[in-house]
């Protein structure tokens, strides 16, 4: 009881003391309205300040003009010529031509069958199509658009076979007469492509597909099954010999972004030779400025070996 009396006596009093002196209690106002001063970081001042100075310092780099010899982007639509892709092009129309003829309503009531071949026969150029055309920047995406392909190709021969043991038929043995003559036949040369190609390559199509479409049988879906099923192992074949050849030349070439770098690298060298730099002590190759980006000397420059990381030769900057 006596504490709280003492804090009550001692709170009158305060208040006593402000009310005969209101200076004090406005300078204590303002004190209380003042927003916080922000803390300055003296550490990250310093490195802005160090970035700054060897920012201006630095020599400005210049682009260069000169072409590259190993890396060339041109047109895409090469793959127009591809016989994998033509013969793509006539599986396509043929399965849509038999999905049309023999698969109705009443053999497939939702559609589903229909739907899963003339989906599959259309992967097959679309992948071919995709596929080269990222030939010029990634090998290995256009592997892997050629595999999925050929993949296509397989699942589409694979209903072929299940139509004919779906009617207790069989496909043609090797030594058929009318194997033979599905195997045998072949695709005009694709024309000379112009800029009207896309009206170019179309006419040729259809040509080919009139052409090929006397091998089918428009009133025998067992024998136009047999056909494509023949077309769909040509088509593999192809695919797999394009697969093993754009192997080879991953090997041989090496892929688009390990050229980039040599490109690089071999430019900086030619930079270097140009500007007289110094030789690096280790190899005897020229050497161009780097930057330190981490550390007690973080934004410092040194004359580092254009061959790097083969080699790690340095010279400090005079």
């Amino acid at each position: 009881m006596a504490f709280q009396l003492a804090i009550c006596i001692f709170a009158a009093k305060n208040r006593n003391q402000r009310n005969q002196n209101p200076e004090i209690s406005k300078n204590r106002n303002l004190e209380k309205n003042e927003e916080p001063k922000p803390r300055i970081n003296r550490r990250i001042e310093i490195s802005k300040n160090r970035k700054i100075e060897t920012s201006k310092n630095r020599p400005q780099k210049k682009t260069s003009t000169a072409p590259y010899p190993m890396i060339n982007i041109h047109s895409v639509n090469g793959y127009m010529t591809l016989l994998s892709w033509r013969l793509g092009n006539i599986l396509q129309l043929a399965t849509q031509s038999f999905c049309k003829r023999f698969i109705d309503y009443k053999i497939d009531p939702c559609g589903r069958l229909r739907d899963q071949m003339e989906m599959a026969a259309r992967t097959v150029p679309a992948n071919i199509a995709e596929g080269s055309s990222r030939h010029q920047t990634s090998y290995e995406t256009e592997l892997r658009l050629l595999d999925v392909a050929r993949a296509s190709v397989s699942e589409l021969e694979g209903d072929y076979l299940n139509w004919l043991m779906r009617h207790n038929a069989t496909m043609w043995r090797t030594n058929d007469p009318r194997n033979t003559e599905v195997r045998n036949f072949q695709l005009l040369d694709a024309p000379a492509l112009s800029q009207d190609y896309l009206a170019e390559i179309s006419e040729y199509l259809l040509t080919e597909y009139t052409r090929f479409a006397t091998l089918l049988r428009t009133d025998d879906s067992l024998h136009s099954a047999c056909v494509i099923v023949v077309l769909c192992e040509r088509v593999k074949q192809l695919l797999t010999a394009q697969i093993n050849k754009r192997l080879g030349d991953f090997k041989e070439e090496g892929g688009f972004t390990e050229n980039m770098t040599q490109e690089r690298l071999a430019s900086i060298k030619e930079k270097a030779s140009a500007e007289g730099s110094p030789r690096c002590p280790k190899c005897g190759a020229p050497m161009h400025l780097r930057t330190i980006k981490k550390g007690s000397r973080q934004g410092e420059q040194f004359w580092g070996c254009t061959d790097y990381p083969k080699c790690d030769g340095t010279r400090r900057r005079q």
